[in-house]
């Protein structure tokens, strides 16, 4: 028997370019790289797809609306307890194990992007791209959700939410997506 995480919210919601925190120091510098090399629970050298990600580019996203945020929330904490009725044996880390959970998760947020990117087709604008890890393209995730109001944890315990951004492509971002396809 497989147990589902439970979905608290689905989140969409246009932002404006205020609203998005930008990951930099203090003198302009990018930090998002320097952010997935930090430690959490079981990787103490940080994201085990730093060597992928790290080649990512930051979008310049910066210039040219809709900016619309499309997140999931579920209860982590639940589905922990579930996890424990289902296996009793099992370590918390065993129990925690994203690999259980991320894929339903993503699933159901990828659906909700694409809906949203169905529905928010103009004609003036090519198409909106869904930026499925923000965080990796200099998107300060945390403090954005803070600053909208929403409850979210840099290491959960409660609940986890699953983020992704919807943006206009500028002429350079889809010149960049189009040579790494080929």
């Amino acid at each position: 028997m497989m147990v589902l995480p439970i979905l608290l919210d689905v989140v969409s919601r246009e932002l404006s370019i205020n609203q998005i925190v930008e990951a930099k120091d203090l003198d302009g510098n990018w930090l998002h790289h320097k952010w997935c090399k930090l430690p959490y629970n079981q990787y103490k050298d940080g994201c085990r797809n730093y060597d992928v990600c790290k080649e990512m580019k930051t979008y310049d996203l910066f210039s040219k609306p809709p900016y619309i945020l499309s997140a999931m929330k579920f209860d982590y904490e639940q589905y922990i307890r579930d996890m424990m009725e289902l296996h009793p044996n099992w370590s918390y880390r065993q129990l925690g194990n994203i690999w259980y959970y991320q894929k339903h998760c993503r699933k159901v947020l990828k659906e909700n992007s694409l809906s949203i990117k169905g529905n928010y087709y103009w004609k003036r604008f090519i198409g909106l791209g869904i930026m499925y890890s923000p965080e990796v393209n200099g998107i300060n995730v945390l403090a954005t959700m803070l600053r909208l109001g929403y409850e979210i944890e840099r290491m959960p315990k409660k609940y986890v939410w699953f983020i992704n951004l919807l943006y206009k492509p500028t002429i350079r971002d889809l010149t960049y997506i189009n040579a790494r396809k080929s």
